[in-house]
């Protein structure tokens, strides 16, 4: 198993090593805007109040973490061409996103958690950890729906998995809500990764053929 995995790095080098590039892009771009953004807004709304708290919920939302890494090296084994348009389009919504929690940052009014069991424990961490700001859109929901639509394109694997993956994913999206960690106009922005994908899809995009790539690979 440990060689297999590290024949599939060795094969695979340069694409794993874009797509932690952009990872850690995303990741500098969310935690900078954090610290630049102005006065956020509030989008709570009558709706996001009628949907329950259910702490149960977080044991999916923090399955988004290692699903984080294990979705695009399963996509990239698979089709390289699905895992090219998967990394583009975290780049474009790395800098949509950017663009949105700079000039336009939101905020939501969160409930204190009563600590009583090891998924409430977990949910007060995470809102300790994670401040209610730059929430919309909400990058949790957004790498959710991308899971969904590029597991989907992958002609070679197996039916089954297309449709755990795509539930699990759902019950990503669903948990965001359900442990009040985001309001519905998040989940709604997040949406924005569909067009981003299909449009990628069409104008048949190659990372190898792009001068970006040449750039960092290929510079003798």
């Amino acid at each position: 198993m440990k060689k297999n995995i590290k024949k599939f790095i060795k094969d695979n080098k340069n694409s794993v090593i874009l797509f932690i590039i952009i990872f850690f892009l995303q990741t500098i771009v969310y935690c900078l805007t954090k610290l630049i953004q102005g006065v956020p807004i509030y989008l709570n709304n009558w709706l996001d109040d009628l949907i329950p708290f259910i702490p149960s919920f977080i044991i999916f939302y923090i399955s988004w973490y290692p699903l984080l890494l294990l979705i695009p090296m399963l996509i990239l084994k698979y089709d390289k061409k699905v895992f090219d348009r998967y990394i583009v389009t975290m780049f474009m919504f790395a800098i949509f996103e950017g663009i949105i929690f700079t000039f336009l940052p939101t905020t939501m009014t969160r409930y204190p958690v009563e600590v009583t069991n090891i998924s409430t424990f977990i949910i007060n961490i995470i809102y300790m950890v994670d401040t209610p700001v730059n929430l919309f859109p909400s990058a949790h929901c957004a790498y959710a729906i991308l899971f969904i639509v590029s597991v989907l394109d992958l002609k070679k694997l197996k039916k089954e998995y297309k449709i755990l993956i795509s539930i699990i994913s759902v019950l990503i999206v669903l948990s965001t809500l359900f442990i009040k960690q985001h309001i519905v106009i998040d989940v709604l922005g997040a949406l924005v990764v569909i067009p981003i994908y299909y449009i990628l899809k069409k104008m048949k995009i190659n990372i190898e053929k792009s001068g970006i790539y040449a750039k960092i690979f290929c510079q003798k």
